[in-house]
């Protein structure tokens, strides 16, 4: 069939608007159907399984080699050319939740944020996990969603509903409570909603920060089957020779029969005076850190904003 490529991807980009398909559906769709005319100029069953061949020998993914030819179906389909249809490639799922992380590893995970006080993503983990949605729905939920307990969200042409348990409103309604009605509960750098390329680039960030932490833990002969044995004794969290991930580096089992026990000196911030007590030595306390990291943070936009210049 001929006809001109640029007025069949209009009458296309309509008819799946039409169907009421995600946006990000429709740009992959779109995006698929131009690189098929690209290299094609006639939708023919022929020229729809040589695309299918090239798509494979430059190396794509079964998954992204599926989503092409779901794009070019769905093309056919508006056509009116049923038989010009390519099948995709199947894919046999191994039945592995080896990605999914143990409790112990969540729990261990949400101590961390908690001692960093990084309320964001203390509170933001714990709300995937207590509601099972979606990054792309997260990052949709707003002030008056917490508010009421629920959030309703148009997907594929459907509503789902995501409840927000009341536990985690109480625990959190101290944090969100200075937070406008409409605003984001994971919002970006400049507040508004974080964009498919934030979480994108998220994603990649969390992935290499667990990459690098399991590399750590692999170097220093973490065993997390001690875990339960050395939560017993509460001495620990006092003891200069305690390591989360190595234990005792002091080479004890136990705390009960340890004879090397010595406290964490206390120290003293140089902003503030305060006392405060950690294993590694710094000038600052916490508090102090986190607020002269903000203040060059400012610093640095006030300056680049007199440039011209975006953070």
């Amino acid at each position: 069939m001929k006809k001109d490529s640029a007025e069949i991807l209009n009458q296309y980009e309509d008819f799946l608007r039409e169907r009421e398909l995600a946006e990000n559906t429709i740009d992959a769709y779109t995006m698929s159907v131009r690189d098929f005319f690209s290299a094609h100029t006639e939708v023919t069953k022929q020229a729809g399984l040589a695309w299918k061949r090239e798509l494979l020998e430059q190396g794509k993914k079964p998954q992204t080699v599926n989503v092409r030819l779901n794009a070019y179906n769905s093309l056919c389909e508006m056509l009116g050319m049923e038989g010009s249809k390519c099948k995709t490639i199947k894919i046999h799922q191994a039945t592995a939740v080896s990605n999914v992380i143990p409790v112990s590893e969540y729990e261990r995970l949400l101590r961390c944020l908690e001692q960093d006080k990084n309320w964001k993503w203390f509170y933001g983990v714990k709300l995937l996990a207590m509601t099972g949605a979606r990054v792309s729905e997260y990052i949709r939920l707003q002030k008056k969603d917490f508010d009421r307990g629920y959030a309703e969200m148009w997907t594929k042409g459907k509503i789902r509903r995501i409840y927000i348990p009341k536990q985690f409103r109480d625990e959190a309604a101290a944090y969100y409570a200075n937070a406008e009605p409409d605003d984001y509960l994971m919002p970006s750098r400049y507040g508004g909603q974080m964009s498919s390329r934030g979480v994108a680039e998220m994603q990649t960030t969390m992935t290499m920060l667990v990459e690098a932490l399991n590399c750590r833990i692999r170097q220093v002969g973490y065993d997390p089957a001690l875990e339960d044995h050395w939560n017993q004794y509460w001495q620990r969290t006092t003891c200069l020779h305690w390591d989360d991930l190595k234990h005792c580096t002091a080479g004890c089992t136990d705390c009960d029969s340890c004879a090397e026990y010595k406290k964490i000196p206390p120290q003293y911030c140089a902003r503030c005076g305060a006392t405060f007590y950690e294993r590694k030595e710094n000038t600052f306390c916490l508090q102090c850190r986190f607020d002269r990291k903000k203040q060059a943070q400012r610093h640095w936009c006030r300056v680049n904003a007199k440039r011209g210049e975006r953070p």
